[in-house]
């Protein structure tokens, strides 16, 4: 089940809505298992229950509490204003499409899954990865690229096509089912480059993105390229756009994936693949390099970055970023599948091996704090801000967050946030 959609995405929702099976509604069972995974059907309620538990939390008795967990969030808690309350309930329209689009493929794999997991962990654990997640992740060097020149949305791009690199160590489980996802292999980049130097910003996508037609509504890049001066640097991320896979057995259609061993080489495959554009990047000029992710792609930001230590970027933004997958998997499973013994083992399982991939788990970037930025959503319901945000905040040492308003799935619709992005970028 990819449980977490694109930051801004109706469009994300739509392209993964048009691909959606047929759901079996009789009592088709899988190892036990029903295919639904204990999902009901999409209702109403499902919408409105985000503004229902609101305004429960508000009542005299309980908003104290709500104050008290909000406290150390940079925060005040979520008001009870119609618009952000709609945002949330947008988000909470997403999150059970996304169930209903993932359900049965999931139910077919998790034996599989599970049992990959039991035969990571002994690896994992005496490779000393869970306890020095740095080691799992080896240094890439810049790439050889080729260059191809191409048109949309009125502006002229340069696509950068080089060869990943990148493999899970050898005798990790899924490893070469993840290397036969061909198209994979292949990293792309999307560039609009300055005649005279000029800095550089790396753009890093959401889930279910990938896309230039997708990823130009949410950046707006010809205008941060025309306008604020910048050098723009969009990679595809594995698994997506040009680099997804077919359809059909364990793949996901994007990351993350309840797939745990895909999800850790396409994290780590990204991560990889961002610094080797940075490499390559550095190889052009001394321009100095900012980078800049939403939801998904604000996870690959923070582990990038973690991972550059000895060569920090210039500035660093993460816009409703993921930081802990397993937490968003938890919070999206309906209690009643969380009682049965397959998501007991699959969440222990899953979050002990996530600290390979951790940006918790791994140091801060080493770019100052006061050139550290976030922004956050106080009704987000696809990566719930006390889970996520916030948290990555706290690790890095509390620079500036901009909390607004809003969900999850508009937020690049906010026009705080992109006052915030603009007035960062440019400071």
């Amino acid at each position: 089940m990819s449980t977490i959609t694109q930051a801004v995405g109706y469009g994300a929702v739509v392209s993964s809505l048009s691909e959606m099976p047929p759901v079996d509604q009789g009592d088709d069972r899988v190892g036990g298992m029903d295919e639904s995974f204990g999902l009901p059907p999409l209702r109403v309620r499902d919408v409105v229950s985000p503004m229902g538990r609101l305004l429960r939390a508000s009542l005299p008795g309980q908003a104290k509490a709500r104050r008290e967990r909000w406290a150390d969030t940079g925060s005040t808690a979520p008001s009870l204003r119609p618009k952000g309350m709609g945002s949330g309930s947008v988000d909470a329209l997403a999150v059970q499409a996304v169930r209903l689009v993932s359900a049965r493929s999931v139910a077919r794999e998790l034996p599989l899954v599970l049992e990959e997991m039991r035969e990571a962990l002994p690896l994992f654990r005496d490779r000393g990865w869970l306890t020095d997640p740095l080691t799992y992740h080896r240094t890439p060097t810049a790439p050889r690229v080729s260059t191809r020149p191409f048109e949309v949305l009125g502006a002229k791009w340069d696509r950068l096509v080089f060869d990943s690199g990148y493999e899970p160590f050898a005798g990790e489980p899924g490893r070469e089912r993840y290397l036969d996802y061909g198209a994979n292999r292949q990293a792309t980049v999307r560039v609009l480059r300055h005649a005279e130097p000029a800095p550089w910003l790396v753009l890093l996508h959401g889930s279910y993105m990938g896309r230039t037609r997708m990823d130009v509504p949410v950046f707006d890049p010809v205008r941060l390229h025309k306008e604020l001066g910048f050098n723009v640097v969009m990679p595809v991320l594995p698994l997506h756009g040009r680099r997804a896979a077919a359809k059909g057995g364990l793949l996901p259609s994007a990351l993350p994936s309840l797939n745990a061993m895909d999800n850790l080489h396409g994290l780590a495959q990204a991560a990889w693949d961002v610094r080797r554009v940075v490499a390559w990047v550095r190889q052009q000029d001394d321009q100095p390099i900012t980078m800049y992710g939403v939801s998904l792609g604000g996870y690959v930001t923070s582990l990038t970055t973690a991972l550059l230590q000895d060569a920090p970027l210039h500035r660093v933004v993460a816009g409703v970023p993921a930081v802990d997958f397993p937490s968003v998997f938890s919070s999206q499973i309906p209690p009643r599948a969380r009682q049965t013994a397959w998501y007991q083992e699959f969440i222990a399982n899953t979050t002990e091996l996530h600290r390979a991939i951790s940006p918790l788990a791994l140091p801060p970037p080493a770019t100052p704090s006061d050139r550290l930025h976030l922004y956050a959503a106080r009704h987000d319901r696809v990566l719930r801000p006390l889970q996520q945000a916030a948290r990555l905040w706290q690790h890095w040492d509390r620079p500036e967050i901009a909390w607004f308003d809003g969900g999850h799935v508009l937020a690049a619709r906010n026009k705080q946030v992109a006052e915030f992005v603009d007035r960062t970028l440019l400071s």
